[in-house]
């Protein structure tokens, strides 16, 4: 049932098309998307029809498993405060998607004593890197999947804070406020039980590195964003370049490995090598995969810099 709802939103944005068919409830916000986009796409409104049941009282949870920093945090919380977890893994909703994605959400599942379960999903043709509803398309599976097993309560790794109109056309669309928002609303008029469970909002994510790093579950978590047909020659090069070891699944060249490193370095985590912290500043900065360089220009003080990434992405 959500599964088509998820569906009808997703493939309405995998290409620019003058018409497409989305739920009644959901076509507001598929315009507000639309022009955000650029788009002069018009939407007809699609009555879908079905409801939930209430199921039987648990503490059951179902979480959506990318394999990356934020959905691995919030697995091993979810376990700690004794949840009964089920992890879910949607494959190939991206160009970027592969079997080695699935392979550290897996592991990490297992690592933390989560059930688990792969998902597949055979994308059509994209415009976006990340499709505006793909978040919402996972939590419809998920949903589908969920209320088999008797489960209403639901995690995604995303603390849902960013406005639409702060948000990258192509890529954080589908974690804006006013999306997610609408999205559950409509869910909870088919399904009046469903509940969404959040990463705590007063930890950090260099508190979230450190607390993986000391659980020893950090080499299952990959936020690597290298194109994979690349990451391996990249990791190798920069191993032999600064005569350092990376840990599994990072370039070492890209901005959220760069951003791993420094805060790993500054808790006390792991060794300085002087030549791949200043490689990883610059990466930040002043490199062709420069992010956020008002935040980590060269010109700033270190102790700003540090700040900056402390306070990033909280």
């Amino acid at each position: 049932m959500f599964y088509e709802i998820g569906l009808a939103l997703y493939t309405a944005f995998t290409e620019k098309r003058p018409e497409a068919n989305v739920p009644s409830e959901y076509k507001q916000i598929a315009g507000h998307v639309a022009a955000k986009c650029g788009w002069g796409t018009r939407f007809n409104a699609v009555e879908m029809r079905g409801t939930v049941k209430r199921l039987p009282e648990n503490r059951k949870v179902m979480i959506a498993l990318s394999g990356g920093l934020d959905s691995v945090y919030l697995m091993y919380k979810l376990q700690e405060q004794g949840y009964d977890v089920t992890a879910v893994h949607v494959a190939g909703l991206n160009k970027s998607s592969s079997s080695f994605e699935e392979r550290y959400a897996r592991d990490a599942a297992r690592k933390a004593g989560a059930k688990y379960i792969p998902a597949k999903f055979k994308a059509p043709r994209q415009v976006f890197p990340d499709n505006p509803f793909k978040n919402q398309l996972i939590l419809s599976i998920m949903l589908d999947i969920g209320i088999a097993r008797g489960i209403y309560r639901y995690a995604i790794g995303s603390d849902w804070t960013t406005p639409l109109s702060e948000a990258v056309v192509g890529f954080t669309i589908t974690d804006s406020a006013e999306v997610y928002l609408a999205f559950w609303n409509g869910v909870r008029k088919r399904f009046e039980q469903a509940e969404l469970v959040f990463i705590p909002d007063n930890e950090k994510k260099y508190e979230r590195l450190q607390y993986l790093f000391d659980k020893g579950a950090l080499e299952c978590v990959s936020s690597c964003i290298s194109p994979l047909r690349f990451r391996e020659s990249l990791h190798v090069k920069n191993e032999q370049k600064y005569h350092i070891k990376l840990m599994p699944g990072r370039c070492g060249s890209c901005y959220k490995c760069a951003m791993e490193y420094i805060l790993l370095v500054e808790a006390g985590k792991i060794a300085k090598n002087p030549a791949f912290y200043a490689h990883c500043w610059d990466t930040l900065a002043t490199s062709k995969t420069a992010h956020r360089p008002d935040l980590f220009a060269k010109s700033l003080p270190l102790e700003k810099r540090l700040r900056n990434l402390r306070n990033y992405g909280s």
